[in-house]
């Protein structure tokens, strides 16, 4: 099979699944070797999109699910716009930190609203025009940093707490490791986020090299 020379990586798991580590480790490695890449991180990191993330997430008590899931959208389709469809025309790598199975997690299962994020994840795509949705999935590897309950807890506790989710007791975050598990990855796309991050890091170069020219 032809490997591609550009396309969409991201990165989902659960707060502590060590997800952030390997967008910053795969941007690193690109940079290193020459290959032309941008990042994006949901919702938002810095401008518009970050005033968006701080009103997310730098908060003391979490919005409704619903309220979540439309800024969510939002985020992901100002991403879309500003980001990932540009870089992709220009034939570079996108590393994306977080994409929608974040959405259907924490606002889906964990806040119940799966029929609403399945209807604004449809909606992401329209009105973008000359892009072709079935091109960017084949040219796309999403993978989930899996990790168990008590390691992203643990993880979360020796970083301090970073955002509203942080903040949640356990229970909250074994559902959140479990509602990833749920959505279906195969054995290409799921890694076990419980390693040290360079024998993760490295396993992610590997499958991407199947891939990827990189």
């Amino acid at each position: 099979m032809a490997r591609y020379e550009y396309g969409f990586i991201s990165f989902d798991g659960a707060d502590g699944s060590g997800k952030s580590t390997q967008v910053d480790m795969l941007s690193q490695y690109m940079t290193d070797n020459g290959i032309p890449h941008v990042i994006s991180r949901t919702p938002g990191h810095e401008g518009e999109a970050g005033e968006l993330r701080r009103f997310l997430l730098n908060r003391d008590t979490l919005l409704s699910a619903s309220t979540m899931a439309y800024l969510y959208a939002a985020g992901f389709r100002y991403n879309l716009e500003n980001i990932i469809i540009p870089a992709l025309r220009e034939r570079k790598f996108v590393i994306a930190d977080r994409w929608t199975p974040t959405s259907a997690v924490y606002q889906g299962i964990i806040g119940r609203r799966l029929d609403l994020v399945r209807e604004l994840t449809k909606a992401l795509w329209a009105g973008l025009p000359g892009t072709d949705y079935s091109d960017f999935l084949r040219q796309s590897t999403m993978f989930l940093v899996d990790v168990d309950s008590g390691t992203a807890v643990s993880r979360i506790k020796s970083r301090g707490n970073e955002n509203v989710w942080d903040t949640q007791d356990e229970l909250t975050h074994h559902s959140i490791v479990t509602g990833f598990q749920s959505l279906y990855w195969d054995n290409k796309t799921r890694v076990d986020g419980n390693r040290s991050k360079d024998v993760l890091h490295q396993e992610v170069l590997s499958r991407l090299k199947e891939t990827y020219v990189i």
